[in-house]
């Protein structure tokens, strides 16, 4: 999954904004008519007074060179049937990389997580084909839901002034990022169970797997990490997947990052780690370790920006095995973005 951050607006981005909004299609798309950079600057102040007065939440979404790309805005957020809309746009020259897409797990992100809403509804013209491709690629989106919720389906139609699918994602079926607490202990236990045996069952004896995992989730060993960063990924109340990290000074050690294996493949494993990383004090180096023959496991490390950086042997309970370490640099700046 693409590396974006979201950042409060400022005025200061309303050239940037308004260039990205005059391509034509971008135009087109959302039926602008903002035709001067004061109109973009009208804008802006609107979205932040909106902001200040509980109904919306729009943030700027800048890629990993720290550019801004697009904006991705909670509109009509109603606390009291724990609801809201969401729409987003993606400058025309960065279409079809992933943006979308990860910019739509942040913000839902804050939807559940830190606004504590139950459902956010995503709608879209019927002729904009591309905008609903880009919904089907997220795999908690319920479609078509235009029956169950009439007046929210009219009120869009009336606003685009053209014919709208709606779309509803629900809180349970969105996988949250939290801090892990000790009623996730036995949670935690079978994912780590569950992914290791997945993972291992050719490179290393059940007997092995089983001996170092009640050694290493032990019940004290968990209340122990929980101290330091250790995020849970729950979908629907179960947990589904975790990760765990250690920092002494500019060193992180990335300790376990662990999913059902049934959560992968979705961008949960990118979420907790880009959790992880948030929290750390910055500049850093982290490193992550894989057993050697868990391709899958090197692949994600490599493409979440880890390098090789050795191979050395291991020896647990008469078996040994090699493990590969691997380092990602964070916190460097690029564009005065820290990544």
């Amino acid at each position: 999954m693409k590396k974006i951050t979201l950042q409060p607006h400022s005025l200061t981005n309303a050239d940037r904004i308004f260039t990205l909004t005059s391509a034509p299609e971008i135009k087109e798309a959302l039926g602008l008519q903002v035709n001067t950079v004061h109109d973009t600057i009208d804008f802006l102040q609107a979205v932040m007074a909106e902001e200040l007065e509980g109904k919306t939440v729009s943030r700027a979404i800048i890629n990993e060179d720290g550019e801004l790309i697009g904006i991705t805005t909670l509109m009509f957020i109603d606390r009291e049937s724990g609801s809201c809309s969401l729409g987003t746009w993606i400058g025309y020259e960065y279409w079809g990389q992933g943006y979308n897409r990860a910019s739509k797990y942040a913000i839902l992100q804050t939807a559940f997580a830190e606004l504590g809403l139950n459902r956010v509804f995503i709608g879209a013209r019927l002729v904009n084909k591309r905008s609903q491709a880009a919904q089907k690629k997220l795999p908690f989106i319920t479609w078509n839901v235009e029956a169950d919720y009439p007046d929210v389906h009219a009120a869009l139609e009336k606003k685009e002034g053209q014919p709208c699918l709606l779309n509803v994602v629900y809180r349970a079926d969105f996988p949250l990022v939290r801090p892990a607490n000790t009623e996730d202990i036995s949670a935690v236990q079978a994912v780590a169970r569950a992914a290791w045996h997945d993972t291992y069952e050719k490179i290393i004896p059940r007997p092995v797997q089983d001996a170092f995992l009640d050694r290493a989730f032990a019940v004290n060993q968990l209340k122990e990490r929980f101290q330091s960063l250790f995020f849970v990924a729950e979908c629907g109340g179960q947990v589904v997947g975790f990760a765990n990290a250690v920092q002494e000074g500019p060193n992180a050690s990335l300790q376990a990052i662990y999913l059902y294996p049934d959560a992968q493949r979705q961008g949960i494993g990118t979420r907790l780690l880009d959790e992880m990383i948030n929290h750390l004090s910055k500049p850093c180096s982290i490193t992550a370790e894989v057993e050697s023959g868990n391709v899958s496991g090197e692949r994600f490390y490599e493409t979440n920006g880890f390098s090789f950086v050795e191979e050395y042997e291991e020896n647990f309970s008469g078996h040994s095995w090699h493990t590969k370490r691997m380092q990602r640099k964070c916190g460097q700046t690029k564009k005065g973005v820290s990544s």
